[in-house]
């Protein structure tokens, strides 16, 4: 009877080894309080240890980086019917509270790579951006905006704690190795180090004149990631 039972749980084990896609965790309950489950809007109020996802903060940025851009899901492109420049036109390939059964979540998650989005020879999601867009969609897929910054200190700086973060959200998606828009690669600390060196980095995202304003086609920055960004150029660039 044990050899049964223990043979009975080595199979289970086989079975969620084989899974082809990786699991969704269990989304942890959102502190924030947006409202509605994919429609209307709600403003996600900070609190101490705060861990909500804000659509406008968090997720559209990801979208308009990684896909709304020329040729691909952009207002003048819309590639397959999608123009994934705002909530309702994203909304279309999202099913509420099921990421499985959702068309993007399918798309960034896609093996063949002639099917999955990002399009090569763009990069893919990261798999931090590909598991926040799954528990947004698990939670509600709510619409939260007028959401203030979240885990921004001004005195942190660095290249890798600052930097990359604001890089991988809002710009890498346009600006990489293999589709360098404007000739402008921000994949690489070199790419990146460019850009910082010649004023384009502070002048694109604090939107000054003479400059093409970044985030192309999405909100400004914060100020406490401009000031981040602004104290990283001013102590040098560093590598750090």
């Amino acid at each position: 009877m044990k050899n049964l039972i223990a043979l009975c749980f080595a199979f289970l084990a086989l079975l969620a080894a084989c899974k082809h896609k990786p699991d969704v965790e269990p989304s942890p309950t959102s502190t924030g309080s947006g409202t509605g489950t994919g429609t209307g809007t709600g403003t996600v109020t900070p609190t101490p240890g705060d861990t909500s996802i804000c659509f406008e903060r968090d997720i559209l940025p990801i979208f308009i980086a990684g896909c709304s851009k020329p040729g691909c899901h952009d207002a003048a492109s819309h590639q397959d019917g999608y123009t994934l420049t705002n909530y309702t036109s994203i909304m279309k390939g999202i099913k509420p509270g099921n990421a499985w059964d959702s068309d993007i979540y399918e798309a960034i998650t896609e093996d063949k790579e002639e099917k999955r989005m990002p399009q090569p020879p763009n990069p893919r999601l990261t798999n931090e951006q590909i598991a926040l867009i799954a528990r947004w969609i698990n939670e509600g897929a709510k619409n939260g905006t007028n959401c203030p910054p979240k885990g921004c200190d001004d005195n942190i700086y660095t290249y890798s704690g600052a930097i990359v973060p604001i890089v991988n959200t809002y710009c890498k998606g346009c600006h990489n190795s293999a589709s360098a828009a404007g000739g402008i690669i921000l994949d690489t600390y070199a790419g990146v180090k460019v850009v910082a060196d010649n004023g384009k980095l502070v002048g694109a995202t604090k939107r000054l004149a003479g400059f093409s304003p970044m985030p192309k086609g999405g909100n400004s920055l914060s100020g406490c990631q401009l000031s981040q960004i602004e104290k990283w150029v001013a102590a040098g660039a560093q590598n750090n």
